[in-house]
């Protein structure tokens, strides 16, 4: 009965000294969701990408390189071009393409904003050849400053290539690369 009392005499004097959310309180959970993630206008990165590939032994290493415009606090649209290089079949291609990208924020997080993206294109294959390129990506940005970040990105991607198996007929897609990558960029 004792350790009952005890108890409650405990939990109404919690009660009696906790108080609502302050003005004040209030104000900082709206300035941290108002808080801009980069802000608006031109936005830059540079990424080192590694694609690996599902079906295939080989994977491709190389840099992109977006730029772009930040608007609403949330939204990127821009474009990009990279340099992939498959070591294992000594070839190489150039992704051209557009991205989209859209942040989230909330209150309780400050630091991490997660995103999601697209990117689509094509892309210059070293045969001569050339294809469709896109990637879905889902990923966090971490600010180091004001103006510079660091993301993190992974997701699928598709890289196709038309070809003409003889000189005369018609050129038709081949599935060229169907797998995921991963990608560390840097934005400024």
């Amino acid at each position: 009965m004792k350790k009952l009392g005890l108890l409650l005499s405990a939990i109404i004097a919690a009660a009696i000294s906790s108080a609502a959310q302050t003005p004040a309180d209030t104000t900082a959970v709206m300035e941290a969701i108002t808080q801009p993630i980069h802000p608006n206008g031109y936005m830059g990165e540079a990424s080192i990408e590694v694609l690996a590939t599902g079906a295939y032994h080989s994977a491709d290493i190389g840099i992109t390189t977006t730029h772009g415009v930040m608007f609403k606090d949330r939204y990127f649209f821009g474009g990009g071009a990279g340099y992939l290089r498959d070591f294992n079949a000594n070839q190489y291609l150039i992704p051209i393409y557009i991205d989209g990208r859209i942040f989230f924020k909330s209150a309780g997080n400050k630091r991490i904003y997660p995103h999601v993206g697209l990117r689509l294109g094509g892309a210059l294959v070293s045969e001569g050849s050339s294809g469709f390129y896109g990637a879905l990506s889902g990923g966090v940005r971490v600010p180091i400053g004001r103006h510079l970040g660091l993301s993190i990105n992974i997701g699928p991607h598709l890289i196709t290539k038309y070809e003409r198996p003889s000189y005369g007929k018609e050129f038709h897609a081949n599935g060229y690369k169907i797998g995921f990558f991963g990608r560390v960029s840097m934005d400024f």
